[in-house]
């Protein structure tokens, strides 16, 4: 992954002959570092830019059943589309870091995140700012980092980006934990969203930020969380979910659920996606989502990844069948997908 790292100016040392700064053991090093933090005056803040493209073309064969839609006077569709045009910029200074991203795939530029971050100790962080709401994990991963083209069902069910101060910590590895308060529908009048997720590792390391067999280690990880939210602009606006994964290569297997309340969709949608990586860069995947929407739309879509460089360069390949009543969008469709992480 290319970076740009921009390091802070230092004031120069008085007296220091050749080959002396060589000779500085590492406890020196460390001494001075914090001596620089007690000043105020971090030793190597830094810059760091970075983004990725998704791209893909997209072949369809839909009955869309009266559903404006897709339905563009037939029901074949085919194009290439611009998932994702993300550049990142991140600034650290010490305890303190900023992020900013943009995502310009519409040819016009949106925020996403613009968060400030403080390491407020070795236990928890603070951020402040526009972030993703902490509440599933396939939605809460990095839109490069997915095993097939598009996002689970439930990860598309809350996906939200929203403006508050979240609380992240970690207990003894085994604990990863996150507490948020966003400003929800209302915008910044007098009701929240609340959001709670606790996700624990009983069995090795928490799984990588990542989807797919490609992400996990020869060791056995596996990682279960439960979450909880509410939305305080509405009566019924609780949301319950519960996601897990579980990582050894060449397998990986992953399921989630969320429960919206009456007022917030009354809907239960699932997922489970099984990835078998079956050379050291091609990996399968399939999965199953159900929308438990008011068509009651269900989908299945296998792919096969070719990582050329792990998650950050990779060709998808997917295909998948759409099935719902009438009024909904049912039928098949062929994707081939490019991600290029710089």
């Amino acid at each position: 992954m290319f970076s740009i790292l921009i390091p802070s100016l230092i004031a120069a040392t008085s007296g220091t002959a050749p080959g002396e700064e060589a000779s500085w053991s590492s406890l020196d090093r460390e001494l001075a570092s914090l001596a620089a933090h007690a000043q105020g005056n971090p030793a190597d803040p830094s810059v760091r830019i970075w983004g990725y493209l998704r791209t893909a073309v997209l072949f369809g064969d839909f009955d869309v059943n009266n559903n404006s839609a897709l339905d563009a006077g037939d029901d074949e569709v085919g194009g290439t589309r611009i998932l994702n045009a993300r550049p990142y910029f991140e600034a650290t200074s010490g305890d303190y870091s900023a992020v900013i991203s943009l995502e310009c795939a519409s040819g016009s530029a949106v925020l996403y995140h613009g968060y400030a971050k403080w390491k407020c100790n070795e236990y928890f962080s603070t951020y402040f700012g526009r972030f993703k709401q902490p509440f599933l994990r396939s939605f809460m991963l990095f839109d490069n980092k997915l095993a097939l083209i598009e996002r689970t069902a439930p990860a598309l069910a809350v996906a939200r980006f929203d403006t508050g101060v979240m609380l992240e910590g970690k207990v003894q590895e085994r604990v990863h934990w996150w507490a948020a308060v966003q400003n929800g529908n209302d915008g910044i009048a007098d009701e929240q969203l609340l959001s709670a997720r606790v996700a624990f590792t009983p069995i090795g390391q928490e799984v990588a930020g990542a989807e797919g067999a490609i992400a996990g280690r020869d060791e056995l990880d596996c990682t279960v969380a439960v979450a909880v939210s509410d939305e305080g602009s509405v009566s019924d606006g609780t949301s319950f979910a519960v996601d897990a994964v579980v990582n050894q290569r060449p397998w990986s297997l992953q399921a989630e659920v969320v429960d919206f309340d009456k007022d917030v969709g009354d809907r239960t949608p699932f997922s489970a996606t099984a990835g078998w990586l079956f050379q050291p860069q091609w990996e399968g995947v399939l999965r199953y989502d159900d929308r438990d929407d008011g068509f009651d739309t269900s989908r299945i879509t296998g792919g096969v990844n070719y990582y050329v460089t792990g998650h950050d360069l990779k060709w998808q390949l997917n295909v998948g069948s759409t099935d719902a009543d009438t009024g909904g969008v049912d039928g098949t469709f062929v994707q081939l997908g490019l991600t290029l992480t710089i």
